[in-house]
């Protein structure tokens, strides 16, 4: 598992909030991001599709994510690994 070469370096200076919203389970996907040093950046805002009802590809993952970062789901971006 490695990160996406300089996404250490880029989500510290967004001006935006960001997220990860995830088909994993919250354990994989802590797990994850601390084996590829970007869990202190992101957490605490982990998603998993089991918060939801329906998970990828329906958008109630995405829709979620947005509702709980107080973010309109028409100006948010994904970005998928």
């Amino acid at each position: 598992l490695r990160p996406i070469p300089g996404i250490g370096q880029v989500l510290p200076r967004l001006t935006v909030p960001c997220c990860v919203a995830s088909s994993g389970t919250l354990d994989r996907i802590r797990y994850a991001l601390d084996v590829t040093g970007l869990l202190g950046l992101l957490e605490p805002h982990l998603f998993s599709a089991a918060m939801v009802a329906r998970g990828k590809p329906a958008p109630d993952l995405f829709l979620h994510a947005a509702a709980k970062m107080g973010a309109i789901p028409q100006n948010c971006v994904v970005v998928e690994d």
